[in-house]
C-alpha cells in the first residue's frame, strides 16, 4: 500500500483520535502529517501488514507525546497543565504505571478508547458489555487516574477542569 492510499484510508481515523486526545484541531492536524511522514519513512519496521492499522495509530501517538514533550519543555515555569480530565493524556510522567495499576476491567476500556482510539460503542462490543457499563467504567477509570495523578505527583484541577502539575514529579524519579 503506498503512502497516499494509505493516508486516503486512515486519515479520518487518526485526526479524530488525535483531535480527541488533544482538543486541538491546528495541533491534531500538525501532529497527523507529522505521523504519516513518519509512517513513510519507517513502513519498513511494519512486520505484519494486517496490523496497518494498529502500526499507524501507535506511530500516531509516539508522534503526539513526542510533539507534547517538545511543547512542555517550551512552557515556562514549574506548573502548567500536563494532563486533561480525561486520563488520555500520554506526557504525564507517571501515566503508564498508573493504566496498569486500574482494575482490569477498568484498564482494558480505557485502553481500548483512549489509547487504541476504539469508540465507546466498538469498545464495549469488543469486551461483550452494554454502552452504559462501558460509559460507567471509563468514567470510574477516570476518577481513579486523577486521584492517583493527584496522591502521587501533586497534581490539582485547574478551574477548567485539567489537571496542571510538575511533568516528572519528584515521586516518580525516585520511582524508577
Amino acid at each position: 500500500m503506498s503512502t497516499e492510499e494509505m493516508a486516503l484510508e486512515y486519515r479520518d481515523r487518526i485526526y479524530f483520535f488525535l483531535l480527541k486526545q488533544l482538543g486541538d484541531p491546528d495541533m491534531a492536524k500538525d501532529i497527523l502529517q507529522e505521523t504519516f511522514l513518519k509512517a513513510q519513512q519507517k513502513i519498513g519496521q511494519l512486520r505484519e501488514v494486517e496490523k496497518l492499522e494498529s502500526w499507524l495509530f501507535q506511530v500516531a501517538r509516539n508522534t503526539m507525546k513526542d510533539h507534547l514533550a517538545h511543547e512542555a519543555r517550551l512552557i515556562p515555569g514549574p506548573v502548567h497543565d500536563t494532563q486533561d480530565t480525561s486520563g488520555r493524556e500520554p506526557e504525564a510522567c507517571c501515566f503508564d504505571r498508573f493504566i496498569e495499576e486500574l482494575p482490569p476491567d477498568y484498564r482494558q476500556s480505557i485502553e481500548l478508547v483512549y489509547i487504541e482510539g476504539k469508540k465507546q460503542q466498538e469498545a464495549s462490543q469488543a469486551l461483550g458489555i452494554s454502552l452504559p457499563n462501558m460509559k460507567a467504567r471509563i468514567r470510574r477509570a477516570k476518577v481513579m487516574l486523577k486521584d492517583k495523578f493527584a496522591e502521587c505527583c501533586g497534581y490539582d484541577l485547574n478551574e477548567n477542569g485539567k489537571l496542571v502539575g510538575e511533568v516528572n514529579c519528584p515521586k516518580c524519579n525516585t520511582a524508577d
